[in-house]
């Protein structure tokens, strides 16, 4: 499967789609063992997204609540870091009661890092599964899971990227003939497989893939305000609603529709085509005429608007 970056984040860590800055106050021509607890690695993590849409990784932005999990290499462990302000920019200091890292030497030191909706855990999961009732905030954001991993030497600074596991799909309801209130949309429900395997290859940046068997279907999140700039046909419009969901990375086949529910009408239903890959955002923007279902598609865009899909940073 096909896989192009998403989110970013900068840390000396895990961003989310984020990355991390470690900054240390010292040269080389110090000893090669370092006084134990005098040198500590500080994390930056940066921008999620310019402009956050909520307060939510899978959204562009840190909350003060989100817990990380940072793994050091080396024997070192794993430690809880949270976010000290809220943003898309955000330094990430050691949880409460938790002692931070600090160098014990020069050596390069080997980081990884990971984000799980559902909550901390100081061990990364062998798998993930993304929630059915995603119309609800709460199980929306705990569909969310990043992770990142690379090498960081002492002197100087080196970027580590976070990268979304799963992918999002995001339709575009265009206010048009059988469909102009909004109000009646019941509901948008993509049928996926749920469950994925994530692979422990430190050479890729993503571990996460859809186990093969059972299809069950996810109740998409209605954003609070619909989508501008949409292409049904012809120039830009506002969509009458637009609704959001992640999912696990797969390849599409006939077990994968995506149905509308209108008040008042059978259900609207269409089927897409391809892969969706981990960290991608995957546009469907949707035109109903009667029983026609006209779909303009716009796939493997980075989760970030215009971006390339990774995120950068210093660490």
């Amino acid at each position: 499967m096909k896989h192009s970056n998403k989110h970013n984040l900068y840390l000396p860590c895990l961003t989310i789609l984020a990355v991390a800055l470690i900054c240390v106050a010292c040269s080389k021509d110090d000893t090669a063992t370092l006084p134990d607890g005098k040198y500590p690695v500080t994390l930056n993590a940066i921008g999620l997204n310019p402009t956050p849409v909520t307060r939510a990784t899978s959204d562009g932005s840190w909350t003060t609540d989100d817990e990380i999990a940072i793994q050091v290499g080396g024997g070192y462990g794993v430690k809880k870091y949270v976010p000290i302000t809220a943003g898309p920019t955000v330094t990430l200091n050691a949880a409460a009661g938790v002692t931070p890292f600090y160098w014990q030497n020069r050596d390069d030191i080997n980081v990884s890092a990971w984000y799980l909706g559902t909550g901390y855990n100081a061990t990364l999961p062998t798998s993930w599964s993304v929630q059915t009732d995603q119309n609800i905030d709460e199980s929306y954001q705990k569909s969310d899971f990043l992770y990142a991993s690379g090498t960081i030497d002492f002197d100087g600074t080196k970027s580590l990227t976070f990268y979304h596991q799963t992918a999002k799909v995001v339709i575009n309801i265009r206010n048009y003939d059988v469909v102009t209130d909004a109000e009646k949309i019941d509901s948008v429900k993509i049928t996926s497989v749920l469950d994925g395997s994530i692979s422990d290859n430190a050479t890729e940046h993503y571990r996460l893939c859809a186990d093969g068997g059972t299809y069950r279907t996810i109740s998409a999140n209605k954003l609070a305000s619909p989508n501008t700039g949409v292409v049904f046909e012809g120039a830009p419009e506002t969509a009458l609603a637009s609704f959001q969901a992640l999912v696990i990375p797969q390849t599409l086949s006939i077990n994968t529709p995506i149905e509308i529910k209108i008040n008042g009408y059978d259900t609207f239903s269409f089927t897409p085509v391809g892969e969706w890959n981990g960290g991608n955002v995957y546009t469907y923007n949707i035109t109903i005429k009667g029983r026609q279902v006209t779909v303009n598609t716009n796939t493997d865009i980075g989760w970030i608007t215009g971006g390339s899909g990774t995120g950068s940073g210093e660490i």
